[in-house]
């Protein structure tokens, strides 16, 4: 499996081989627990080699059904999450972080694989959609001119 390292002066990443950690990742909106599953088996065998994936935590943007309805269902099916987020003011199924404005989210980790050497997420309230939608901002720890990912639903 591999680390990822960076170095602030070049802005690159660096990935190394690490035997003992795991492929470790997160998921924003689970509306289909077994949509997801296929989705997370593609990913592996693209892009790793078939390696298993561990899903540690699950970021929601909102409470809509079509965006949370696998939250529970995946869990039980996936020991490894932990996390389920969502936002303070609403009821997302199965939360057990209830994010507010400007609070850092956990990020997954495994050994010497930690998300957060390489980025931070933080959790932004964007009312709206819905009285408590949160949009999810990503941003890589190494030099990328202000980059950000945004996460919304």
């Amino acid at each position: 499996v591999s680390s990822v390292s960076k170095k602030k002066s070049t802005g690159k990443i660096t990935i190394t081989s690490r035997r003992n950690c795991k492929i470790v990742a997160f998921l924003v909106d689970c509306g289909n627990a077994t949509e997801v599953l296929a989705q997370i088996d593609l990913i592996s065998e693209a892009h790793y080699n078939k390696q298993k994936i561990t899903v540690q935590s699950i970021l929601s943007t909102h409470k809509h059904h079509d965006h949370t309805a696998g939250n529970v269902p995946l869990q039980r099916q996936l020991e490894s999450i932990k996390l389920i987020v969502g936002g303070a003011v609403e009821k997302v199924p199965g939360c057990n972080f209830e994010a507010k404005n400007r609070d850092q989210i956990p990020l997954p980790k495994d050994g010497a694989n930690r998300m957060e050497d390489c980025i931070q997420i933080e959790a932004v309230a964007t009312p709206g959609h819905t009285r408590g939608s949160i949009t999810y901002v990503l941003r890589p720890l190494v030099a990328t001119d202000g980059l950000a990912y945004l996460f919304t639903g």
